[in-house]
């Protein structure tokens, strides 16, 4: 059934978007200059136009959005109807379809018996059997088409009566969619209306600021007028006076020209005449200039010369003592320049002391006025001044102290004479010192006298307090101290404790709580700024009071500045000091009451030592946030002892001759001490490591010591002969002193050298040095080397010891090799040297030099005879030629072995019997390089490929050498380097001989190496060229690094170019010169190596002449099956063993509490037990284990984590035969060897950077078995084992297959895991599989994914589509069960659900309903699980509250959700007496009414003892078919029922009565029974049969009667039926 509209239906889309851009524009409109121009009526206007009423337009809004929704639900019913059409016609044409196909199987199956009776009538066993199976299939397809009908039936019947429930919907919404399309026009209509008023606002707008714009634009053209009239007269009045005024503005421009010309010749006569002044000027200077400069530098010249002649006597007047007069001279210019610049010193000093007292009067007067303004802040009460400071005058006394504390640095800048070098303070807690001492008070006082001024401008000065009575003290720092009749100011120590004097021991107690609640609220936390200060409050100027170098008995006196730090005010109180320096030291301190941030005061220290020692110590000080102290350091006079040099060398010197070294010991102490200069004896010898403070050297000082080390160098020429440093022992006075030793060495050893100037023993001064002269006078030949010492009488002072050497020499002749070194020589090649002889005499002497006879063939010294001058050189050549006869001539003195020749040689001197020898040392070794090889062979090689034979180069020399290859042919390499290189010595290098030849033809090369010495190798090369038949696109296949069990591939072809057998028409495949091959097909066999990691298809295949043939190598990697069994075996017994160890770990525990015997007896038997504990047996063979156990697995994984990577390569070899081969044929193609062409495969493998550890490290996912329509999920965990981050993307999926990804891929960091989860939602009964692939950038991870569709199968018994509950009084319930049976192979879930409970059902699915809100129709159990095979009873439960014959539902069963299984139609009715009829035609709607029963009202009207209720009419319509032209009779059947309830227990039976059947029965109806008695609870028929008489037969009108039906019950009942007959011809 199908409604159609009058017209289509076409929805207006109602844009919101337009009318909200449109009141933007209205309102940018409204906004505009000329519109906003201040008037009333602009504003009421755009009032008017931006209005309207609001609720209205609101109202409309709303209006517009429920049409909306509306028009969206209707263009949804649209769609639906139109998909349940579809879906009606494509049922329909299968349906059509399976008929057609249907007719055709018949019609074959006709076909097949006729040929089948035919063939037994032929008796053609073999056609009847073809036939019977033919017949058979044709059988099953009948009947699989047949069942395929029903199905489509019944689908069909589904569909079209949801398209019948659609088109009621959809007719239901015809009305509410004209609404909606009137609706829509009327908003059409008012936006319309809106538009078109806006546009008139709009030009009314325009007209209005048009007409502004006019007014404005002439108002402006009047006022422009208006200007310009007058711009115009203002120029006319400017002219009329410029021509008034004209001529005496011309006479005023001409007199000012005119002065302004004379100023101008005036000023430069000026200048003209300066400027020649100045000329002359600077004449005159450059002149005198000229002058000056000559004459200084006739001054210089002379002051030069005199300087010279002085230096000249000077250096001779030292000669002639003995001294240097290089360091004579240094010292003399160093002291005039020391006193030049102490000159300049003290001039600077004398400026600065003017400044700086010029500045502190200033500080002075600036004092004065602020203590004139601020009277209060110098209250002298406090302050008591000393004796000394009453005497003087306070500026005085300010100065006084300001000036002595004074002093300058090198740099002339002022410094004090308290700073020191700072050094570590000490650490002492004064928390310790309060628990041993105690700590003192004093009162807190405030004096802001001097400091404060001080502080604000020399902070950062250190001061230290003098007098002007000091004792004079020999102190290198400063030049006073304070006088000692000065007493200062001491603080009152307080007792270290107060005792409470009696009381009880309470009383005790809380004075002790007191004391530490009063001591703790001494220090506070300072806050400023919200920052808490940490740290040390006070800091002092210096860090440390250092007193330096003591005088018993002598005073000293310090001024100490203590600066407050801190945030903001803190006090300081003096405490303590340290316990042993409270002898000696006192303090004044004033204390200075409340101090703010970054104010000073000052501190005064007197120290008195009594005793000479070094003391260290702190003065301990309270502040408000804590403790601090300050360190005090003294130290008394030392010796500070060291020597310029600690070892001295004289070089060489000549017998007889005197020469002689100073040091220089200096003492930069305060303590003068006596000193003893002697020689070591070397009796003793004993090591010992010296401890000397040495200083820095001077200019003089280091000359002297770079000649001292020339010297030195000279001497170690010669053949010194070094002795042991000796060290004498130190004996010990008993009171601590050091007696100076008198020992003096051996008399011999100090013959050589002896200490000069007579200052073996004296006093060196404090800050002082001294000179101390060594002379050495060699007497024998050889080299000496002697000890001396320095032994000081202080016992803080070490020894200081010192190394002195020299060389006698007594000949004049020497030379400075006595070996010459030619080190390593080749045969057969000139070496030269020279030969340097030097002469210490004063005279000239003759030279004579030989060479052994039997070496003069080969080695010569020229000249032979020479004159050496005195005091020079001479120099001879020596040239070495080793000859190959070498061994042969030198005999002894070359050892052919090692190659080693030592050739004595000897220079005679004239008038002297001592020769000079020297040796001549060389290495001879031979240049030779050989070949293991002197002829290669390469035999036959393919012009595609390159061959390489190696060969063995030797070098024979004990020298490198350089080779190279020269002259290589362009079908040869020669590698490494191109056969260039270095081979060391007795080495032997690995070469390759390359060969790549381009024709088919025999070649025969020699090839030349030459060495660095232009000596030739050579080595000879055969080979045979081969062009082979085929040829192959690609030589060398590469693979990209590749992960395990990762795949990649490549492609390369294998070509036949040989077309033609022409050689003419260019170069034929032949090997050599041989015959050519033949033109036609040809074969090709690959050969893999068997441990191959890739797979090359096709292995064999043809190709014909011109053509090629595509071959793919692809690539795999994997792990060796048997290393991963290997590994699985060492992982399983690694597991058996610590479960073994645990076990026995157990078994030793509990042993230890049996007994001695029986813990033995009990351990063992437990052992024995944990072995039968370690699970299954272990496999005796590693190939035992299986693929696919989860120990391989684990086996696998570890070994992938473990992989390193590695790079394989491989050379697949491929022959070829002329031929075609072919599978059928088994005969075997023959092929030459010489024609094998190659493939080198390169395989480099990785470690992939993924991998999957989830399900064990599987690659395979496998669902199992999964409901259809169901989704399951599962996870694959990717784990990065790589060492940078990777990237993951997955392939795509089939998008119509069951298998999903349902989250996105991420790129992962090293180490991190990703988890992808795929999902499986079958939609048909099969197994499903489909490859995953996860990319990342080195590599893909397969993952199989695998899962099967079960279709779930729910059986329903009683297997009904429809059922109906008996009638029942209203307000009673009945009860039916129904059982639901699990056919399939899964569990299944399961839920029944009653249309009545959704809403968008209700309508179609449901009757009436309860009218007090409960179910009509209740299921029990609603939802559950079924098991495979298992069954689940339903409870279904029907309990109406009151009376009607149309309840009804329905009742889905759902399975997984979603899916439904079926669907079964529920009814009943329910009365409210015992008795009920049924089977009428309806005359009322299905829907109940809440009026009164008209029944009811009639009953109580009735005056019988049952009341009678007089039921509804009924109708029973008869229809008469014709057949054969005779009309048949019609019967209806009436149900006459009677309910068995509690409620009428009394009534068991009811009685029907038919009254008033007389006109019916002569209208031809008839009864079977007039009158019944039916049981409760039973159910009994009335027939009614009508026949058509003849007299209605001729006029075939329809006929109509009524009887009554009366029935007895609890109540009477009665029943106007009415009888109706019609005809029917179809």
């Amino acid at each position: 059934m199908e409604f159609e509209l009058d017209e289509p239906y076409q929805p207006y889309r109602y844009d919101l978007t337009s009318q909200e851009d449109e009141e933007k524009e209205e309102k940018v409109d409204s906004e505009s200059g000329y519109l906003n121009s201040g008037s009333s009526e602009d504003d009421d206007e755009q009032t008017e136009y931006d209005g309207g009423d609001p609720g209205s337009k609101m109202n409309l809004m709303k209006e517009v959005d429920r049409f909306i929704v509306l028009r969206s639900n209707l263009e949804e019913l649209e769609e639906e109807q139109a998909r349940k059409q579809f879906g009606v016609q494509t049922t329909r044409e299968e349906l059509l379809t399976s008929k057609n196909r249907l007719e055709v199987l018949n019609e074959e199956l006709k076909k097949n018996q006729k040929e089948l009776e035919l063939a037994k009538k032929e008796k053609n066993t073999a056609r009847c059997g073809f036939l019977l199976a033919q017949q058979h299939r044709i059988e099953v397809e009948i009947q699989g088409e047949t069942d395929l009908q029903v199905e489509i039936d019944k689908d069909l019947e589904a569909i079209e009566l949801e398209q019948l429930r659609s088109d009621l919907n959809y007719q239901q919404m015809l009305d509410l969619a004209r609404q909606v399309r009137n609706k829509e026009e009327i908003i059409l209509a008012e936006k319309h209306r809106m538009a078109d008023e806006r546009e008139e606002k709009l030009r009314q707008r325009e007209k209005l600021a048009e007409n502004k714009w006019k007014h404005a634009e002439l108002e402006m053209k009047q006022r422009m007028q208006e200007e310009q009239e007058m711009r115009e007269k203002a120029l006319l009045d400017m002219a009329n006076a410029s021509a008034r005024n004209k001529p005496f503005v011309q006479q005023t421009a001409f007199n000012v020209k005119t002065k302004r010309i004379e100023s101008e010749r005036r000023k430069q006569e000026k200048s003209g005449s300066k400027m020649d002044d100045v000329i002359k000027l600077k004449n005159k200077i450059e002149e005198g200039r000229e002058n000056i400069k000559a004459i200084q530098a006739k001054k210089r010249a002379v002051q030069q010369k005199k300087n010279e002649k002085n230096k000249q006597e000077v250096e001779e007047l030292v000669k002639k003592h003995g001294g240097n007069p290089t360091v004579i001279l240094r010292e003399r210019k160093m002291k005039e320049e020391y006193e030049r610049q102490a000159r300049k010193f003290e001039k600077k000093q004398q400026e600065n002391k003017v400044k700086i007292v010029d500045r502190l009067l200033d500080e002075e007067k600036n004092f004065e006025k602020r203590k004139k303004l601020y009277p209060y802040l110098f209250d002298d009460s406090r302050h008591k001044p000393t004796v000394d400071e009453k005497k003087k005058p306070k500026s005085q006394h300010f100065l006084d102290k300001k000036l002595d504390d004074l002093a300058f640095d090198q740099n002339d800048q002022p410094i004090f004479t308290s700073q020191r070098k700072k050094t570590n303070k000490t650490a002492t807690s004064l928390q310790q010192y309060e628990e041993t001492r105690g700590f003192s008070s004093s009162s807190y006082s405030s004096d802001d006298d001097v400091t404060q001024e001080e502080d604000s401008n020399n902070s950062h000065r250190h001061h230290d307090m003098t007098s002007s009575h000091e004792v004079s003290m020999a102190r290198p720092e400063f030049e006073g101290m304070w006088g000692e009749d000065h007493e200062p100011y001491k603080v009152a120590v307080e007792k270290k404790e107060q005792k409470p004097v009696g009381g009880s021991v309470l009383d005790k107690d809380i004075l002790k709580r007191n004391l530490e609640v009063q001591r703790g609220k001494i220090f506070q936390k300072q806050v400023a700024g919200g920052r808490e200060f940490k740290g040390q409050a006070f800091t002092s100027k210096p860090d440390v009071i250092h007193f330096k170098d003591l005088v018993v008995g002598e005073t000293y006196k310090k001024r100490i500045q203590v600066t407050n730090v801190s945030y903001t005010i803190n006090f300081c109180k003096y405490v303590d000091i340290s316990h042993h320096l409270k002898d000696f030291i006192s303090i004044q301190f004033s204390p200075p009451g409340a101090m703010s941030a970054g104010m000073t005061c000052e501190l005064h220290v007197t120290f008195k030592p009594m005793i000479n020692k070094d003391l260290d110590g702190e003065l301990f000080f309270q502040a408000q946030t804590g403790h601090f102290t300050i360190p005090i350091k003294c130290t008394i006079k030392k010796c500070e002892l060291s020597v310029d040099l600690c070892e001295i060398d004289f070089g060489k010197e000549i017998v007889g001759e005197t020469a002689s070294k100073c040091i220089t010991l200096h003492n930069r102490g305060a303590l003068a001490t006596d000193y003893k200069f002697f020689a070591i004896s070397d009796k003793h010898p004993k090591s010992l490591s010296l401890d000397v403070s040495l200083g820095e050297l001077t200019e003089d000082e280091s000359e002297t010591d770079d000649g001292s080390r020339k010297i030195s160098e000279a001497a170690a020429e010669g053949d010194p002969n070094d002795t042991e440093v000796s060290k004498e022992e130190e004996d010990a006075s008993p009171h601590g002193g050091r007696k100076l030793s008198s020992a003096m060495g051996d008399d011999e050893s100090s013959k050589e050298i002896k200490v000069g100037g007579g200052k073996n023993e004296g006093k060196i001064e404090a800050f002082s040095s001294i000179q101390l002269q060594l002379i050495f006078t060699p007497t024998i030949p050889g080299a000496i080397n002697q000890m001396f010492r320095i032994q000081f009488e202080q016992d803080q002072s070490q020894n200081i010891d010192i190394q002195v050497s020299g060389v006698c020499v007594d000949i004049p002749v020497w030379l400075e090799r006595k070996e010459v070194d030619l080190k390593i020589c080749t045969f057969n090649r000139l070496y030269q040297d020279q030969i340097v002889v030097r002469n210490r005499a004063k005279y000239a002497l003759k030279l004579i030099f030989e060479v052994p006879k039997h070496l003069k063939d080969h080695l010569e010294l020229l000249p032979k005879t020479g004159y050496i001058q005195s005091k020079s050189s001479f120099t001879a050549q020596l040239k070495f030629l080793p000859r190959s006869n070498l061994a042969e001539d030198a005999g002894d003195l070359f050892d052919s072995e090692l190659g080693v020749l030592q050739a004595p040689m000897t220079i005679r001197v004239a008038d002297q019997s001592r020769p000079i020898s020297f040796v001549l040392n060389a290495i001879v070794t031979s240049s030779n390089l050989y070949f293991d090889q002197k002829v290669v062979d390469f035999g036959t090689c393919n012009i595609y490929e390159e061959v390489t034979c190696s060969v063995n180069l030797t070098n024979e020399s004990i020298l490198p050498q350089n080779f190279g290859f020269v002259d290589i042919p362009d079908f040869m390499d020669i590698q490494p380097n191109d056969g260039f290189g270095k081979i060391l010595p007795q080495e032997t290098l690995k070469l390759d001989l390359i060969m790549k030849l381009t024709k088919a033809r025999e070649y025969d090369v020699v090839l030349t190496c030459k060495s660095e010495i232009n000596r030739n190798f050579e080595i000879r090369c055969r080979a045979i060229g081969v062009h082979p038949p085929l040829c192959l696109s690609h030589q060398i296949i590469k693979f990209a690094a590749t992960a395990l069990y990762d795949v990649r591939s490549e492609v390369f072809d294998v070509i036949n170019s040989h077309t033609d057998a022409n050689e003419f028409t260019g170069p034929m495949p032949r090997i050599g010169k041989g015959s050519i091959a033949p033109v036609g097909p040809t074969s090709f066999e690959f050969l893999p190596p068997p441990t191959a990691p890739f797979n090359l298809y096709p292995l064999v295949g043809t190709v014909e002449p011109g053509e090629k043939c595509q071959v793919t190598v692809e690539f795999s990697p994997k792990l060796a099956v048997q290393d991963i069994r290997k590994e699985a075996m060492s992982m399983i017994l690694h597991a058996r063993e610590e479960k073994r160890r645990v076990l026995q770990n157990q078994a030793s525990t509990e042993s230890t509490k049996a007994f001695k015997k029986s813990r033995i007896i009990h351990a063992d038997s437990v052992a024995d037990e944990s072995t039968k504990d370690l699970g299954p047996p272990l496999p005796e063979n590693p190939e035992d284990i299986d693929i696919d156990s989860p120990e391989y697995i684990a086996a696998m994984t570890s070994l992938m984590q473990k992989f390193e990577g590695k790079f394989c390569t491989y050379s697949v070899p491929c022959v070829i035969s002329s031929g075609r081969c072919s599978t059928e044929s088994k005969q075997e193609l023959d092929y030459n060897p010489s024609n094998t062409i190659y493939v080198q495969v390169y395989c480099p493998v990785i470690r992939p950077p993924i991998m999957a550890i989830s399900n064990g490290g599987q690659r395979k996912i496998n669902f199992g078995k999964v409901s259809i329509g169901l989704k399951t999920i599962e996870t694959i965990s990717i784990l990065n084992i790589s060492s940078e981050s990777v990237k993951l993307t997955s392939s795509l999926l089939d998008v119509c297959g069951p298998f999903h990804i349902v989250n996105a891929c991420r790129e992962i960091q090293p180490g991190e895991t990703h988890s992808v989860k795929v999902s499986f939602s079958p939609q048909n009964g099969q197994i499903y599989q489909e490859n995953l692939k996860i990319y990342c950038k080195k590599s893909t991870l397969d993952v199989m994914l695998v899962g099967e569709g079960v279709s779930p199968l729910i059986k329903l018994r009683p297997p009904t589509r429809c059922h109906r509950f008996d009638d029942i009084v209203a307000g009673e319930k009945i009860s039916d069960n129904f059982t639901l049976i699990n056919k399939s192979s899964l569990a299944v879930d399961f839920q029944v659900i009653m249309a009545s409970s959704q809403e968008n059902q209700r309508s179609f699915d449901t009757g009436i309903q309860n009218l007090g809100g409960s179910d009509v129709f209740e299921c029990k159990p609603c939802s559950g699980n079924i098991e495979p095979g298992e069954t689940c009873e339903i409870t279904v439960s029907f309990q109406p509250d009151h009376a009607s014959l149309y309840f009804r539902d329905q009742m889905k069963t759902v399975m997984f959700g979603n899916q439904i299984a079926h669907i079964m139609r529920i009814g009943g009715g329910s009365h409210d007496h015992m008795m009920y009829v049924r089977g009428d035609d309806p005359l009322d709607v299905t829907v109940d009414s809440f009026q009164t029963s008209r029944f009811d009202a009639d009953a109580t009207e009735s005056t019988s003892a049952l009341p009678t209720v007089l039921v509804k009419p009924m109708l029973l319509s008869f229809v008469s078919q014709s057949e054969n032209n005779k009309l048949k009779p019609s019967q209806r059947i009436l149900e006459i029922g009677c309910i068995k309830s509690t409620k009428f227990s009394a009534k068991k039976t009811i009685e029907s009565v038919v009254e008033n059947q007389q006109e019916a029965q002569s209208r031809g109806f008839s009864f079977d029974a007039m009158k019944m008695s039916v049981d409760a609870g039973t159910l009994k028929k009335l027939t009614v049969t009508w026949k058509p008489n003849a007299e209605q037969q001729n006029t075939l009108s329809t006929v109509t009667s009524s009887f009554n039906l009366i029935l007895k019950g609890d109540v009477n009942m009665v029943y106007q039926v009415t009888l109706s007959g019609s005809f029917s011809f179809e």
